[in-house]
């Protein structure tokens, strides 16, 4: 019998046993990050063990490859997006191991075993605020075929608010690698979820990139406001922001008001948007600049409204001289 010693600083340790009661000298496996458990099982299905340790952060689980003969290859990341305790079992059904993290915050997060195929980034998509019934710019999955023969692909399809393209063909030779585009079409606001399923010949059952996204009715414009150089204690003259409803009901406003590394340089002149403002009408934000040190001023304009994800902020930029 041999051993394994996990170690948050070190990395995994293996020691062979000496067949008389004790161990040769372990070699230790460095990884960065890793964490304080290990598991120990055959996740390739090749007759080999390997090693699983927690990781993080980035959280998620890393990998020892067994030869076979005690030794251990590289370690490699699998980035899952939460920390845990591996446990392992065949959770679908498809004859590979998966895997199942166990934290402290009573979450259980679970991660299926994609056999040959290999997707970066291996965490969930996740779409900033946009606008209701615009798309979102595309974000991208790499599909690596990691095996030794060619890969199958029978359809690659997004569902809902989310749309998919690829380039990767009907097949994926060995080691080859393609591109799968993900965007985010949002009907209605709030948070919303969805997957791009994936048929192949690495698994008998479909596999899946999650993707989520957070949609708003308000549309921010401009993007930014750049006020200039200006004499400390003086103030600019006013720039103004248009906030539109782009959804098909009316919405509340739950705050208008700035925010960033330098607040205090920037002021809500006026704002004719009220306390609500109806499905397609428009109001605006005037802002001042004001600057109260020299040197590069920065603030956000934010705006927020009831029960709905707000549009990224507006930037706020001037110099103080």
């Amino acid at each position: 019998m041999d051993a394994v010693v996990a170690d948050f600083y070190d990395g995994a340790t293996v020691l062979l046993g000496d067949g008389e009661g004790g161990f040769k000298l372990g070699e230790t496996y460095p990884t960065d990050p890793s964490g304080e458990s290990v598991l120990i099982c055959d996740v390739a299905a090749d007759g080999s063990l390997d090693l699983v340790l927690d990781t993080g952060p980035p959280y998620g689980i890393t990998i020892l490859w067994g030869n076979g003969d005690g030794t251990f290859q590289q370690p490699r990341v699998y980035v899952i997006g939460e920390a845990g305790f591996p446990v392992a079992s065949d959770l679908n059904h498809d004859g590979k191991l998966d895997f199942a993290l166990v934290n402290g915050a009573n979450l259980v997060t679970t991660a299926l075993n994609t056999g040959v195929a290999i997707f970066s980034p291996s965490t969930p998509l996740e779409f900033p605020a946009q606008l209701v019934g615009t798309a979102s710019s595309p974000q991208g999955v790499t599909l690596t075929n990691s095996g030794g023969t060619s890969l199958s692909i029978r359809s690659i399809a997004a569902a809902g608010d989310f749309r998919a393209s690829n380039d990767c063909g009907g097949t994926l030779a060995a080691g080859a690698s393609c591109t799968i585009n993900v965007t985010f079409e949002p009907k209605k606001s709030g948070t919303l979820q969805g997957k791009v399923t994936l048929e192949d010949t690495a698994s008998s059952k479909p596999q899946y990139v999650l993707v989520s996204g957070l949609s708003t009715p308000l549309a921010l414009s401009p993007a930014e406001l750049s006020f200039g150089s200006w004499k400390v204690g003086t103030t600019s003259p006013p720039q103004v922001v248009t906030v539109t409803n782009g959804s098909g009901s009316a919405i509340q406003f739950s705050n208008i008001d700035i925010a960033g590394a330098d607040p205090k340089d920037f002021s809500i002149d006026e704002e004719t948007c009220g306390v609500s403002l109806a499905a397609g009408a428009s109001c605006t934000v005037t802002i001042t600049f004001s600057p109260i040190k020299a040197g590069s001023r920065r603030g956000l304009n934010y705006v927020t409204v009831v029960g709905a994800p707000y549009p990224a902020p507006v930037t706020l930029v001037g110099v103080g001289k």
